[in-house]
């Protein structure tokens, strides 16, 4: 699973930045938010079954009332903005999202 705001808090994610590393699970990433016309996170996997597999994600922000900003990933499946995304370890092209509605 990946949790946009944990990689807040961790400070992985934030304006205006280009950034790559890896999870436990062994799938890579790459984050591009220098353009804030198109922010988007590139994840990779390796299978044994079908190789080498790349799949961009979309970001966006909000901005809450008492300031900053909020980030989210934009489902892959339905375009909703959702805090977090699961990733299947055997088919990760399809990205499973749980939405968070904003209120």
């Amino acid at each position: 699973m990946i949790d946009v705001a944990q990689w807040t808090r961790q400070g992985i994610l934030s304006e205006g930045i280009s950034f790559s590393g890896s999870m436990s699970n062994g799938c890579g990433f790459r984050i591009e938010t220098c353009d804030p016309t198109r922010r988007v996170v590139h994840l990779a996997y390796t299978l044994a079954s079908t190789g080498h597999l790349q799949y961009p994600v979309s970001l966006d922000t909000t901005c809450p009332r008492f300031g900053g900003l909020r980030w989210w990933f934009g489902c892959p499946l339905c375009g909703r903005r959702v805090q977090k995304l699961l990733l299947p370890p055997r088919e990760p092209v399809r990205l499973q999202a749980l939405s968070r509605l904003e209120l």
